[in-house]
């Protein structure tokens, strides 16, 4: 009962808590060593109002790069980006093609 009625603030509290949390920033900020595109989130959600669920998509260059669910629209958002910068790597170039897969500068 406790966690279904403070579930959300708490994980709010604990996506919030620290910068290593902030995958977002982190993947804006990756993103922008390979390619001029930004991080777009489109998000669907499902279930009854008391017990939402939500699954989140991040996109960049319209390349989709990570997805996360959550129980709240953050959590689904930093769940996706933490999934986005697995996928893209220490330096970016994790992305099939980068940069050019992302928009980026190209040699040529």
């Amino acid at each position: 009962l406790v966690l279904d009625l403070l579930g959300d603030r708490i994980q709010s509290a604990i996506d919030a808590g620290g910068g290593d949390q902030d995958h977002k920033s982190r993947l804006q900020e990756r993103l922008a060593t390979v390619t001029t595109a930004t991080a777009t989130y489109a998000f669907d959600a499902t279930g009854p109002d008391h017990a939402r669920h939500f699954t989140v998509t991040v996109s960049a260059g319209g390349h989709e790069l990570g997805v996360g669910t959550g129980r709240s629209k953050k959590q689904a958002e930093q769940q996706a980006a933490r999934a986005a910068l697995e996928l893209l790597g220490d330096d970016g170039t994790g992305y099939p093609g980068a940069p050019d897969a992302l928009g980026g500068p190209t040699d040529g």
